[in-house]
């Protein structure tokens, strides 16, 4: 996957999440039961009112910001220690760390999306990078100069799958509808100030 199909995907997942999160609290949450039950159903960890989408649009890249420097210089292998269940694993667990001791989502939400670009990028399909260090050191081919990179992904992109084409054309196609949002809003500002639509 490149760049709109794991932003545009992953905030269209969270803004989606947020949409029936806040159409379920108007509709079927107004007794204190239901308050109960809603809480130990999200398990106490709901999301706040605020999301800081930022931290959405960061964390879904998260692992190709860290992974793809790492390649480019010493791996010949854009996808390494960020793209591994370990790096993902740690993550989470400070997330939800913070999340219990201080009451704060975003470190938890930031993580989740990272998750998230493991199952975009289909990890499943290299288990000694998802696995790792389990199955030993990542696959390795010649380190790439930057310029030799952007060639070679140049090259890459006429070629890719029709499911990863549609998935970039969806994620765009989410990143618009996110960008005009804003717009219509007046909200650019404000978003770039604190991450709020």
């Amino acid at each position: 996957m490149l760049l709109c199909a794991h932003t545009g995907l992953t905030l269209g997942a969270v803004k989606s999440l947020s949409l029936v999160r806040s159409l379920s609290r108007r509709k079927g949450v107004t007794t204190t039961s239901n308050v109960k039950k809603a809480a130990t159903t999200l398990g106490h960890c709901s999301l706040r009112n605020f999301i800081d989408y930022r931290l959405v649009l960061v964390g879904s890249l998260l692992p190709d910001i860290i992974d793809k420097p790492l390649g480019i210089i010493l791996l010949g292998n854009g996808r390494a220690f960020a793209h591994s269940l370990l790096f993902n694993f740690i993550l989470i667990s400070i997330g939800i760390w913070l999340y219990y001791k201080r009451r704060r989502s975003g470190f938890l939400i930031f993580s989740l999306c990272s998750a998230g670009h493991l199952i975009l990028d289909e990890m499943w399909h290299n288990p000694v990078t998802l696995f790792w260090p389990l199955y030993g050191r990542f696959v390795t081919t010649e380190a790439h100069s930057f310029t030799g990179w952007l060639v070679k992904l140049m090259y890459q992109v006429p070629e890719m799958s029709l499911h990863t084409q549609v998935a970039e054309i969806i994620g765009a196609v989410a990143l618009v509808c996110f960008l005009r949002e804003l717009i219509t809003k007046r909200g650019i500002l404000a978003f770039v100030k604190t991450g709020e639509v």
